[in-house]
């Protein structure tokens, strides 16, 4: 019987661990180059940013609430237009933003602010730990005022037309000035997953011809891995497989 010796053997399991060699650092450059592509999206935003009109101030029985469509599947934050009428109150009283699955179910979150930490004109963040949520599902947040001084005006701002389509403003005891959605912003915490499918679709988004097709950048990753794989290969040729 024919025996190989291990000077034939040598040569080829050198060959094998070059090989293995290269295809680990071929993933690993590709892993990098993934994690650098998908990583400002860890976070995405629904907002509805149009805040011309102004609700009226708060009073301690008035609630102003928005609903919205859950479009990822964990919320971190959600922000609101709110508006002090110019002024800062030195206030003791609190505004306290509710989660809900519909207005008269029980709270998901429930964050109390400050009134005193509200600022004229601007986003107010209502941050919370990260809320596992079904996708498509459609939530209602509202605002409503604990007791305060007197003469406290606090307002929500809003558009007074449709410009959120997938939800819409509702009031209690106060006037809506005609809002039909409030100015706010949701906060997604995103899957390495989902980061791929936002990046896809914004790549993707308002391209000519081919350039709309996920395919096409799919081919081209294929490409540019098989050209850095010869590009190394060729690098470590000389030493990598001499015989």
């Amino acid at each position: 019987m024919k025996r190989t010796s291990l000077s034939t053997l040598c040569p080829a399991l050198s060959h094998f661990s070059s090989l293995v060699k290269l295809l680990g650092i071929v993933s690993l450059l590709g892993l990098l180059t993934l994690w650098v592509i998908v990583s400002p999206y860890q976070t995405v935003y629904t907002c509805q940013t149009d805040g011309t009109y102004y609700t009226e101030a708060f009073s301690e029985t008035s609630l102003v609430g928005q609903a919205f469509i859950v479009e990822y599947g964990e919320i971190s934050r959600v922000d609101v237009l709110l508006s002090t009428f110019g002024q800062h109150w030195d206030d003791p009283g609190a505004l306290v933003f509710h989660l809900r699955k519909t207005p008269a179910a029980e709270d998901l979150i429930t964050v109390p602010v400050k009134v005193a930490l509200i600022k004229d004109n601007s986003f107010h963040e209502f941050a919370f730990d990260p809320l596992a949520v079904a996708v498509g599902e459609k939530l209602y947040f509202f605002l409503e005022l604990l007791p305060t001084n007197e003469n406290t005006a606090i307002s929500v701002r809003g558009s007074n037309t449709n410009t959120y389509p997938d939800g819409e403003a509702f009031f209690d005891q106060i006037e809506g000035s005609g809002i039909q959605d409030l100015a706010f912003c949701i906060t997604y915490n995103l899957s390495l997953a989902q980061r791929l499918e936002v990046f896809m679709v914004r790549l993707t988004t308002a391209k000519p011809y081919f350039g709309s097709d996920a395919k096409f950048y799919i081919g081209l990753s294929l490409v540019y891995s098989g050209l850095l794989a010869y590009m190394v290969w060729f690098m470590w040729k000389p030493n990598a497989f001499q015989e």
